[in-house]
């Protein structure tokens, strides 16, 4: 995963059409039924029908028994 990440990091940046601009109210992100698994694990899903909000300026973090 690390290799991953330096691959990742080493893409270029992308431009936004408005780099300036400050949105003075950032929407709310919304995720409904969310599933995730990793391809080379046979386990089942690391994540099955995950649904919650994250509101402006509030951090998420996902951690599972490795950190």
């Amino acid at each position: 995963s690390t290799e991953r990440l330096t691959e990742i990091f080493t893409l270029p940046q992308e431009s936004c059409s408005t780099p300036n601009k400050i949105d003075k109210h950032p929407p709310t992100i919304i995720f409904k039924g969310v599933s995730f698994s990793y391809p080379q694990r046979q386990e089942g899903t690391t994540l099955s029908h995950m649904s919650f909000n994250v509101a402006p300026l509030q951090k998420i973090a996902l951690v599972g028994p490795s950190g």
